[in-house]
């Protein structure tokens, strides 16, 4: 018998007995919990942004998908659980409030709770996400698609009812997130070298990254000024991380595994501390806990683990700093012939991770703790079938995934053979995905749009601010963590083409000039302006980092380069025409609720969760789960 473990519920489990234990349990519900924290912060971020957005006065109000298609025919593409709204007696504001809010009680209780890390509640939680993000519209992210992705695998991976016990699924289960990872990894890597971008073949594209990333923080202006010759070496480093070592999270060797955890966090670390990308690399980092096993993480206690992370950090920037005058990298370049290797690869790697799933299935077949301990013909049948299920599901997993992951190139692309089409059925689910399409091209310049309002259209012009997208020179550059800013984030798609490609932009300033508070709260602002604006228009300028050598805190310097939608008024016909070929509801929507208890619950709880800004109360939320997990051990 080994040691005897509390969980966070404090249930006392042997967690080392050779029986239930194949030297991974611990892992896998250490990353349950961890998978679940990342649900908590996007369901928060859904929470705070959905009155804005997709309210019945927001942007691109949610109702209008069941108002819009033909014949009175829902555009929603599947059933999800905000179409029972009226069962709870809801409008479909009120219903995405209610299921972000219930997905975030859920997850936290999941988060600071081992043994509730079961299947049931994995699959309420994917779910009730799934049916938030149906809902995103043009707002959906990466991080979305990666969350129902690997959450759909979590769920799979979890227990049906008992976290103590382990089952011979899991190291299955461990290697189907090794091939989501890999597949994140080396096609984010990938299709900058497919696009033909010269600053990517040169690998120069880190020269200009920092600058002109979606949402920078102030590291990224430090980074932005570090050497030339650091910032070559430290872009070959990104690249061999995700076009290389990726393939070796299926290497038998466990110390290749735990270095490569290590060695792949600090590039997870680099990005979450110099761009607010959300929760995308903060769920990157917890997969990579499928690197690691029991035998690693239990003998060491939190404050080791955080100690080795730091030195491992340390160890790799020294070795990057002097790799710099060791690799001769000015001769080094990506040519036209290094094509014909990155298509091998990406033909190779789904085999990798067939062979990976099935060497693991006939291994546990004849080693598994639960196969080799069961009793009885019946008990040791039952789990060979359970896992030979689970080993054909994950098969299927990784030969439909092998369509988004061929579009990376259009040589490779097979969207129109009959895999293709069968990944068009599955993929209304968002249980396999495409990544790394925004990498493609390495922009050189930083355009943004500034939103500007007025009482006369001749001016003065005052300008909106933004919360995390920089707006003028002295703009600070916050850091949001978990909090996914997707406002600011879609300024940045539309900032280097017309307003008339992003339909979104003319309801934006239709609400503005209506003022509407919820959409105002997207900016940073208490509620609605003193007045209504009477005039909305949109700049565009042209930003670039300070120089190193600053006489001033400023990060940015802003000039002028035009317009980008001219002014616009409730009475103006432009505005009014645009709407009109959107079929966007005019006026002011009120709500339709027939639970007004319920109603004023949810209004309650968030005026009390509106006291604190978005992004700091999911870090306080995030860390109290973080201190309850350290406290129950």
């Amino acid at each position: 018998m080994g040691k005897v473990k509390k969980d966070s519920a404090g249930t006392s489990t042997a967690t080392t007995t050779s029986q239930n234990n194949d030297g991974i349990l611990y892992t896998r519900n250490l990353l349950l919990r961890a998978v679940a924290g990342i649900y908590l912060c996007a369901f928060l971020t859904f929470y705070y942004q959905s009155p804005g957005l997709f309210g019945r006065n927001g942007i691109l109000p949610a109702q209008n998908l069941y108002n819009l298609g033909k014949g009175n025919i829902p555009s929603i593409r599947n059933p999800t659980l905000v179409q029972y709204h009226s069962l709870l007696g809801l409008d479909i504001q009120y219903m995405l409030e209610f299921l972000s809010l219930f997905g975030a009680i859920i997850s936290f209780i999941v988060f600071t709770t081992t043994r509730l890390c079961v299947m049931p509640l994995f699959a309420i939680l994917w779910a009730t996400y799934y049916s938030l993000v149906e809902h995103t519209q043009i707002f959906e992210h990466q991080s979305d698609n990666l969350l129902l992705e690997a959450g759909f695998v979590i769920m799979m991976l979890a227990p049906l009812t008992d976290t103590r016990k382990s089952s011979p699924s899991d190291k299955i289960g461990f290697a189907l997130l090794k091939w989501v990872l890999l597949r994140f990894l080396f096609d984010s890597g990938s299709v900058k070298f497919f696009s033909g971008c010269p600053l990517w073949w040169s690998f120069q594209g880190l020269k200009h990254h920092f600058q002109t990333m979606p949402l920078p923080t102030p590291l990224a202006w430090w980074s932005h000024h570090i050497p030339k010759d650091f910032m070559t070496i430290t872009t070959i480093y990104t690249n061999l991380t995700e076009l290389i070592l990726s393939w070796f999270f299926f290497f038998p060797s466990r110390a290749v595994r735990i270095f490569l955890f290590h060695w792949v966090l600090y590039l997870e670390l680099t990005i979450i501390f110099t761009g607010n990308y959300g929760f995308l690399n903060f769920l990157v980092s917890v997969l990579l806990l499928s690197l690691l096993d029991d035998k690693y993480l239990k003998k060491r206690s939190i404050f080791r683990l955080l100690v080795e992370v730091v030195l491992y950090c340390a160890a790799f920037t020294v070795a990057i700093y002097f790799a710099t005058g060791l690799l001769h990298y000015k001769q080094v370049m990506f040519k036209y012939e290094h094509l014909g290797i990155l298509r091998s690869m990406a033909k190779l790697a789904p085999l990798v991770a067939v062979v990976a799933v099935i060497s693991t299935f006939l291994t546990n077949t004849i080693s598994h703790p639960s196969v080799t301990s069961s009793k009885g013909f019946l008990r040791k049948a039952s789990n060979l079938n359970s896992m030979l299920v689970f080993s054909l599901c994950a098969l299927s997993l990784i030969g439909i995934s092998v369509v988004p992951h061929h579009n990376i190139d259009a040589s490779l692309n097979i969207t129109n053979t009959q895999l293709g089409k069968h990944y068009k059925e599955i993929n209304t689910f968002r249980i396999v995905n495409e990544y790394g399409r925004h990498l493609r091209r390495m922009r050189t310049e930083r355009l943004e749009i500034n939103l500007e309002y007025s009482d006369h259209v001749e001016g003065p012009w005052k300008t909106l601010p933004f919360v995390f997208k920089p707006w003028n020179e002295n703009a600070t550059l916050p850091y949001s963590g978990p909090y996914l800013a997707r406002l600011d984030m879609k300024f940045y798609d539309a900032a280097p083409s017309s307003y008339r490609d992003h339909l979104w932009i003319m309801p934006l300033a239709y609400r503005i000039l209506q003022n509407q508070p919820d959409v105002m709260r997207l900016f940073g602002l208490k509620g609605a302006l003193d007045t209504a604006p009477r005039y909305v228009r949109g700049t565009l300028y042209r930003f670039a980092f300070t120089p190193f050598n600053r006489k001033s805190k400023a990060f940015w310097r802003k000039t002028t380069v035009g317009e980008h939608f001219p002014p616009v008024s409730l009475s103006d016909t432009l505005l009014a025409t645009h709407l009109r070929n959107l079929r966007y509801p005019m006026g002011l929507e009120t709500p339709k609720i027939a639970n007004h208890s319920l109603k004023d619950v949810l209004d309650l709880i968030r005026r009390q969760l509106e006291l604190l800004e978005a992004s700091k109360a999911i870090i306080l939320i995030s860390f109290t789960g973080v201190i309850i997990n350290l406290i129950h051990g």
